[in-house]
């Protein structure tokens, strides 16, 4: 985002994001980049703002915010996901058989409220399906890092 914004930020590298988190609302910090889910009690609360969401679409659960796309940042798009992943021994029989437990569970109303009231978006799908977003989001992020010249830290 910085890149296509032609700005320069300084990257504050901490051991998580709840030590960040506490910076950012104690005003140490400008901002920071999280998941949803850490900071939507702070933007519901009004402590924070959250200023875009860099998933394809709008949060239900903060419809007014802005997609990065829709403020010129396109390239900073991308969504965290949460897959259940298995050995690659694991028999196809029972990756099928969690795949159809995890479809029932996520039909549930109150798993999906649950779900829903911690910003996360049930979106449940096939192995293939999980196995093409690992390898697109494993090409996308390699891609960046490579250009961004991005060293593991020491």
């Amino acid at each position: 985002m910085a890149r296509a914004a032609d700005v320069d930020l300084t990257h504050l590298p901490y051991k998580g994001g709840p030590a960040a988190l506490q910076d950012l609302l104690a005003g140490q910090v400008a901002a920071m980049v999280s998941v949803l889910s850490n900071v939507l009690p702070h933007a519901q609360s009004g402590r924070l703002r959250v200023l875009v969401v860099s998933a394809p679409q709008r949060n239900t659960l903060l419809p007014a915010t802005p997609t990065a796309r829709e403020v010129g940042f396109a390239a900073f798009e991308g969504e965290e996901w949460f897959g259940v992943l298995a050995p690659i021994s694991t028999p196809n029989e029972a990756i099928e058989a969690w795949n159809v437990a995890i479809h029932k569970a996520l039909a549930v109303e109150s798993v999906i409220a649950v779900l829903r009231s911690q910003a996360f978006q049930p979106a449940p799908s096939t192995p293939q399906d999980l196995r093409a977003l690992v390898q697109r989001d494993l090409e996308r992020w390699r891609h960046l890092v490579k250009e961004a010249n991005f060293k593991p830290a020491d």
